[in-house]
Formats: C-alpha cells, sequence, structure tokens
C-alpha cells in the first residue's frame, strides 16, 4: 500500500457554482479513484491538511469524507489514516475498468437487434 502525497490529489473547487464545496470534494476524489490516480489502499491527507489547502472548513471535508465512506470508497479507523477502501464495492470497481477501454472490444460489438446501428450517437459516448 503505497501513501500518496497531497499534491496527487489535484482538486479544483468552483466557489461560485450551485454544487456545494462538500459534494465537490467527494466528487473530485471519487473521479480520482475511479480514473485509477488513487489506488485502493492509497493514504489520503489529513481533513485539517486537505481543508487548509483547499482553503475550506475542515467540516467540508469531514462532510465529504463521511460520503465517501458511507458509500464504501474510503475506510476510516481511529489513529490511522483515511485510505481508498482496499476492497473497493463492485460499481466503483466497474467504473474505473470502464475507464480504461478494451482494443479487443471493437471486434466483439454486435448490434442489439438486426438492423441496428452501432455507431453512437453525436456527442455521446460509445
Amino acid at each position: 500500500m503505497a501513501e500518496r502525497s497531497t499534491a496527487d490529489l489535484a482538486l479544483t473547487l468552483t466557489r461560485a457554482g450551485r454544487t456545494p464545496l462538500p459534494v465537490q470534494v467527494a466528487d473530485g476524489i471519487r473521479a480520482l479513484i475511479m480514473s485509477g490516480a488513487l489506488a485502493p489502499g492509497d493514504a489520503l491527507p489529513s481533513t485539517r491538511f486537505l481543508a487548509q489547502r483547499l482553503s475550506v472548513s475542515r467540516g467540508t471535508i469531514v462532510a465529504a469524507f463521511d460520503q465517501l465512506i458511507s458509500e464504501g470508497a474510503l475506510l476510516a479507523s481511529q489513529g490511522r489514516p483515511t485510505t481508498v477502501h482496499p476492497s473497493l464495492p463492485a460499481h466503483l470497481l466497474q467504473q474505473v475498468s470502464a475507464a480504461a477501454p478494451d482494443p479487443t472490444a471493437a471486434s466483439t460489438r454486435r448490434p442489439a437487434s438486426p438492423g441496428a446501428s452501432t455507431a453512437a450517437a453525436p456527442g455521446r459516448p460509445d
């Protein structure tokens, strides 16, 4: 289990947006997990340190961590750093594997019904 530095948490918050800051933090960490930038077992920075780095209240970070803990994405234990859950839930693992395209997938796709197109609609991923 490798520990990552706080610099690896490239989170950007938009204060003028409609999305609450704790949701933005949780979404950012979730995206880092789903992209593979944060791997199972990786330690996250302390809530105090991350709050200071992002210029938000510690409560904002605690709320984001609590949400991700309830989803099963993070694991918290007293006296230890909060980590990416070593056994990520299936829905997060599926999203991580879906983010990495399978080079053989294009050759094995079949239309859903005779005459159906396999092309993606404009602006929508395949």
